[in-house]
């Protein structure tokens, strides 16, 4: 991350949202963020990444993601071969109008280069403003996927579904603890379930 520099060398004012993707091919971790160099981390904000096998030693940061849009929130998944990059436009006030939601965009490679999908709802995005922290998983009970995320000016979390990763469609009929906030989803054995439940009773 030290090495996350615009062209004249200076350094980038904020680190943004880490995550880490591990590539089963190359057995390489490819840990990303958002980074930019204005005066608010959400200015002209873009994707990058470095990779480690260690967690010890990292190659030089690089651009991950630069669309036409200010960009944090990145989130990794592949299936198929393809590989699918959620991330939350961050574009809002006079010029824009409200555009803070999630999109996505896909590629061959890990690294990109990335091709942006154009979602059914202002133009281009597949979840509601305001929204951000996205998390996808495969779904556990239905064929498919769900997408998580946050709408964090109204302290509530939200789901999507999807056949395909691409095509979503808002799920209403759902219940999360009061105020959740950016988080991620780890799926458990049902003995790794137990042992919590045990450590930590449901009020």
């Amino acid at each position: 991350m030290k090495d996350v520099r615009n062209e004249e060398g200076s350094f980038a004012g904020n680190i943004w949202a880490p995550e880490w993707f591990y590539d089963e091919k190359t057995g390489e971790y490819m840990l990303f963020w958002s980074s930019s160099f204005k005066d608010a981390g959400w200015k002209e904000s873009r994707l990058w990444y470095s990779k480690t096998r260690d967690w010890k030693t990292f190659t030089p940061a690089k651009v991950l993601f630069e669309p036409p849009y200010s960009v944090i929130d990145g989130t990794l998944i592949e299936h198929e071969g393809t590989y699918y990059l959620f991330h939350k436009e961050e574009e809002f006030g006079a010029k824009t109008g409200e555009r803070r939601a999630i999109r996505v965009a896909i590629s061959k490679k890990p690294e990109g280069p990335y091709t942006i999908i154009e979602g059914p709802l202002n133009q281009g995005q597949i979840v509601p403003v305001i929204t951000e922290g996205p998390t996808v998983i495969e779904d556990l009970v239905n064929p498919g996927w769900l997408l998580y995320y946050d709408y964090c000016m109204t302290d509530r979390f939200g789901v999507s579904s999807s056949p395909d990763l691409i095509h979503w469609t808002v799920e209403e009929d759902v219940s999360f603890p009061d105020a959740a906030r950016h988080g991620c989803v780890s799926i458990l054995t049902p003995d790794e379930a137990k042992k919590l439940l045990e450590a930590y009773p449901v009020k």
